[in-house]
Parts: structure tokens; sequence; C-alpha cells
């Protein structure tokens, strides 16, 4: 397995002008007494911060949500696109058994061109779309990129990491991708712990 989650941190790698991730600690763990006193804490956080996905909504009016999906729209059989330097995509490695392709840009804030998602959006097993981009979009692109692949209820999948990693260990070839969101009621976007294996 491989983990392609980046760690949600206090001053951490943020969208530019988000404000960063920050935990408050409500109350420490520690005895009054012999009553012991458990630990919480409060994360003051965007939907979108760290590794996260988008759903219809976040750029879609009135647009499905995450209540929309199941738990296996999450689990797919996936290929890693290579994109570094804007070299132009390969796509012959998108198979009907794909469910879920990976852009490596190798920069927090590569994008996709409309052409390339509108190449995108016509493979018809397509569920999922990731990049280690904080955003798949070019700034002052107003969304663009995003509301072609989730208009086809193609979620997006943001700020990943150890794509290098990725292609060093499966090159062109097939693998499953893990990245179920956490589960919240009616929401935009999610935080997600993604991960990748060998495929089955």
């Amino acid at each position: 397995m491989i983990n392609i989650s980046r760690l949600l941190k206090e001053n951490g790698i943020v969208y530019p002008g988000d404000p960063s991730f920050k935990i408050v600690e409500q109350q420490i763990a520690g005895y009054e007494g012999t009553k012991l006193r458990s630990a919480y804490q409060i994360f003051l956080t965007k939907n979108h911060h760290g590794t996260h996905i988008d759903f219809p909504a976040h750029k879609i009016p009135s647009g499905k949500t995450s209540d929309f999906f199941p738990l296996d729209y999450f689990i797919n059989m996936a290929v890693l696109l290579d994109k570094r330097d804007n070299k132009p995509l390969n796509y012959s490695t998108v198979t009907e058994k794909v469910g879920a392709v990976i852009i490596y840009t190798g920069d927090n804030m590569g994008y996709l061109t409309k052409e390339e998602t509108n190449n995108l959006k016509n493979f018809k097993t397509l569920r999922m779309v990731g990049t280690d981009s904080l955003t798949i979009d070019k700034r002052g692109a107003n969304g663009a990129s995003h509301r072609i692949l989730l208009e086809k209820d193609i979620l997006i999948l943001e700020g990943l990491c150890n794509l290098e990693k990725v292609l060093e260990t499966y090159g062109t070839g097939q693998f499953m991708l893990y990245a179920a969101p956490v589960a919240i009621q009616n929401t935009d976007g999610a935080p997600v712990r993604a991960f990748v294996g060998e495929a089955k």
C-alpha cells in the first residue's frame, strides 16, 4: 500500500488565500483528583483543505452532494498519467476497466486544460480524476475543468502526494485506488485518506 494523502497540519500547504488548518486544544487529558479528564480538540479547517474530494455541488448550482454517492464509488481500478513539465497526456492506458485516473503534475498549482478534461469526460467508466495539484483548474479559469467533469458525476480528488512512488511502483500499469471521504452529510467536498494498492 502507498499513502497518497497529505498530512493535515498547521502551516501546511493550502490554496493561495485560504486560512491554515488549525488544531485548538479544548481539553488536555489528566486527572482531577481521581477522576480522569479526557482530551478533546477542535479542528478549524475548510472542507477543501489537504487531500480532499470535490462533489458536483462544489461548482454546480443544485449539484449532487456527498449523499448521492455510494461507498463503492470511491474504490476504483486506476492508472497514473504523467503530466510533469506539461507533457501531453497519453490516454492509451485508460481502458474500460479503469474507474479512476490520477494526473501527476509535479506542481502544487498544476492544472488540466479544457481539452484534457473534455477528453477525460468521454471515458464511460470513469468515476474519479485525481491530481497532486491543489486544484485541477488554472487560476482565473472560473472552474471550467471542474464543471466539465462534475457535470458527468466524475468526482475530483485534489492535493495528492507521493505520486513519484506510485509511478515508480506501477509505471503505466493498473492499481487499486481507495479514496473514501469522511462521512459528512450534504457536503460539496470532504477530506479523504487516499491510498493505492495492487490491482485486483
